[in-house]
């Protein structure tokens, strides 16, 4: 079993196939649900601004905004924290899936 789409074009298939069948066996596409997972972040932390056409890469953005904030309750993630939070998270739906093993 592949984990990755082999392009874009692959990708944009296997979300509508997901998207047109919430109850049909979905496939796992790590890479585009970390992305999702990723704006989801984005946009609950900095709303819907970053979908405008000039926006900021997301990862981009958090990592400027937390190398510049003075505040003690800033918790000075980077887009680099959040890429890491993305990955772990599908690892773990890919270990809940049955898909790969449990660490030892």
């Amino acid at each position: 079993m592949k984990f990755v789409a082999k392009d874009g074009a692959h990708a944009a298939e296997i979300l509508t196939k997901q998207l047109a069948d919430n109850k049909a066996e979905r496939p796992f596409e790590p890479l585009m649900a970390a992305n999702f997972a990723i704006w989801q972040v984005s946009l609950q932390n900095f709303g819907l601004e970053m979908m405008a056409e000039d926006a900021p890469c997301p990862l981009c953005f958090k990592t400027e905004l937390e190398s510049t904030c003075t505040d003690p309750e800033c918790h000075k993630q980077t887009g680099h924290d959040w890429i890491r939070f993305a990955a772990d998270e599908q690892m773990e739906v890919a270990r809940s899936r049955g898909l790969i093993s449990q660490p030892n």
